[in-house]
């Protein structure tokens, strides 16, 4: 225990020198913790600058969300209606229903 004491007693001696270097930069174990620490309070920083961002976009991006859902619902709906009418169209026969039928479909899926 007194030779533990003496090795730790001498490397905080060559420490206070400045001849107890560690790494690649040459830094003293006080600089290198303190570097360590200033970085994770950098990060600290910006991750509760991230986090206020967020509570303050939640309401927004939840009623976008919403709005989203609400426009997928109304979009399948129109295919559905869309399939319902040419469906419809080509059991009345005849080539120009048809015709107008796949013209119609062509245009509704270029706006999707």
């Amino acid at each position: 225990m007194i030779n533990s004491t003496k090795i730790t007693l001498d490397r905080a001696r060559l420490e206070e020198q400045g001849k107890n270097r560690i790494g690649d930069a040459g830094q003293s174990y006080r600089e290198l913790y303190q570097s360590r620490i200033q970085q994770q309070e950098n990060l600290s920083k910006k991750l509760r600058e991230t986090q206020k961002l967020v509570k303050e976009n939640h309401d927004v991006n939840l009623e976008q969300a919403n709005m989203f859902r609400d426009l997928r619902k109304i979009l399948a709906f129109k295919l559905k209606v869309l399939r319902t009418e040419v469906s419809g169209e080509t059991e009345e026969g005849g080539e120009k229903d048809n015709r107008e039928g796949r013209r119609r479909r062509q245009m509704f899926l270029t706006m999707i």
